[in-house]
């Protein structure tokens, strides 16, 4: 009705906007009402909404409380995982003003519970200035709030953020200080996912000695507190470690294991993540057509989850397994297809695309 009589201006895909005088007469009348109060709602919304996004998604990472108890009762605008996931990627810049806002006003639950709210987007989109910046609001709205568990959530989460990023000694501080919270809180579950973060930044660094141990000690702690699907996780890493050390008989022993465990759990994504380092593993060893399988296999969950930074990376694997096996076209096109991918979600991606391209024989 709205859009009938000329109020709003229909954008498409659920996003409507107000003409300009429509906007200058509600920012008049705003002026004299509580501001805030809307504002909280607009808030209360986009955690609600988003939360729902995440429990599509990225169900795992739910472990948190919500305050939902002002929630308004709509229907999200998505109703599966691609939807959400789209949803998310629109709705990215209203996210972060609507974050940057409640974190001013010191609404630290509503602050540190949209950052939470939000991995999904940061895990699959990989926008790393915005990921790290929310997670540093989040940081100090969980310090604020007093909520011990949500401050480990903040700093373990955002220490990936930052290891992605290129910023791995930042990194290792936020891990360090997330293990030994998660020490005197008694939480394994915690402690084992700053122990693999740990790892994982040693193994960016090129540390690959001083990545396993830390690793290991994560494993060790989630097959006592029976939380399987981090030992998946942990087990891709130490196949990467042995993938890059050329150590292919444990690196496929590892990757099996993971791709078995995060299958069982029904974790898609991280078990395509498995699938795709398993394929270059087997097709390293020997095993060229049973590695490109996989590898494809892999590439086609990805391309269903739309996680374009994981594509660009299958994609780049498959290059170089078609490399080793002389075929430069096809090693090419590969490239060729990973190169649009990477710009969009890491410009260290997209140089070293760029240069495998340039190594190549030109046609």
């Amino acid at each position: 009705m709205l859009v009938e009589s000329h109020l709003l201006q229909d954008l498409g895909e659920d996003r409507y906007r107000f003409h300009d005088l429509v906007r200058l007469h509600a920012r008049q009348q705003a002026a004299g009402y509580e501001h805030d109060e809307a504002l909280r709602r607009a808030g209360d919304w986009y955690l609600a909404t988003t939360t729902r996004a995440e429990q599509l998604i990225t169900p795992a990472q739910f472990t948190l409380e919500r305050a939902d108890e002002h929630w308004p009762d709509l229907e999200p605008p998505f109703d599966d995982e691609t939807g959400a996931l789209a949803w998310l990627d629109r709705h990215r810049t209203n996210l972060m003003a609507v974050l940057r806002a409640a974190a001013e006003r010191r609404w630290s639950t509503l602050t540190w519970q949209l950052v939470d709210a939000m991995w999904p987007l940061f895990l699959r989109l990989r926008f790393y200035d915005l990921w790290i910046e929310a997670h540093e609001l989040g940081l100090a709205a969980a310090r604020h709030a007093g909520h011990a568990e949500a401050e480990r959530q903040m700093l373990n989460s955002g220490a990936i953020g930052l290891s992605a990023a290129g910023r791995v000694d930042e990194a290792i501080t936020w891990y360090a200080a997330s293990r030994e919270a998660a020490r005197a809180a008694g939480d394994h579950r915690d402690e084992g996912q700053a122990l693999l973060g740990l790892g994982v930044a040693h193994f960016r660094s090129g540390r690959l000695t001083e990545a396993v141990p830390p690793v290991e000690q994560a494993i060790a702690l989630w097959e006592g507190a029976g939380y399987p699907r981090g030992t998946g996780l942990a087990r891709i890493v130490l196949g990467e470690i042995a993938l890059a050390a050329g150590e292919l008989p444990p690196a496929v022993f590892h990757l099996e294991q993971a791709y078995a465990i995060l299958t069982a759990v029904d974790d898609p994504h991280e078990a395509a993540r498995a699938l795709a380092f398993l394929g270059r593993a087997r097709a390293r060893s020997g095993e060229r057509a049973a590695g490109i399988r996989q590898l494809r296999s892999a590439l086609r969950t990805f391309e269903r989850l739309g996680a374009p930074h994981w594509q660009a990376r299958t994609l780049e694997m498959l290059g170089r397994c078609a490399e080793d096996a002389g075929d430069t076209d096809a090693a090419r096109d590969h490239y060729l297809r990973a190169l649009p991918l990477t710009a969009t979600v890491s410009a260290d991606d997209e140089r070293r695309v760029t240069a495998l391209l340039d190594a190549l024989p030109r046609p």
